[in-house]
């Protein structure tokens, strides 16, 4: 699977305005080889949510990956595009990717299980000043899966 994945950013309303931009995203390696048959891995965007109102720039970027026999990894991070390339109507080679920082890797906040999480969307502020990001997954009428609300507190 390639490394490279592409992400665009339309115009207001974001479901109707004209694509204003295309960024390559740099995704990070499948993190485990499958078992008991290689190469049952994946990796994907799953969602991508504006970071910040008042910054155009700043992304959230939810990264899924399953791999069989193993489980499922979610990772979070901010991806900022000032200083990517556009690769709207632009070859991919030349481009400079969007920059990216881990916020979150959901294995190490304390869940029991992490299942198929593939949307997040801001929640209420809390008292203390942070923000709830609210993390959701379906069971896919599976009995093998589980839905999942999560909200996260995440510092201004």
């Amino acid at each position: 699977m390639s490394r490279w994945r592409a992400f665009a950013v339309a115009g207001h309303p974001a479901r109707f305005g004209p694509l204003l931009a295309q960024y390559a995203y740099p995704m990070e390696p499948v993190f485990a080889e499958s078992s008991p048959e290689p190469g049952q891995g994946m990796n994907g965007i799953a969602s991508i949510l504006a970071a910040d109102p008042l910054d155009p720039t700043k992304f959230l970027v939810l990264e899924r990956s399953y791999v069989l026999g193993v489980g499922n990894k979610i990772r979070i991070y901010e991806a900022d595009t000032k200083g990517a390339t556009t690769i709207l109507d632009a070859p991919l080679g030349t481009a400079r990717p969007v920059t990216k920082r881990l916020l979150v890797d959901l294995a190490n906040v304390g869940l029991d299980r992490i299942d198929n999480i593939e949307g997040m969307t801001w929640g209420p502020g809390l008292p203390s000043g942070e923000r709830t990001l609210i993390l959701v997954s379906d069971n896919n009428f599976s009995d093998k899966q589980v839905t999942q609300i999560v909200a996260l507190a995440v510092q201004q």
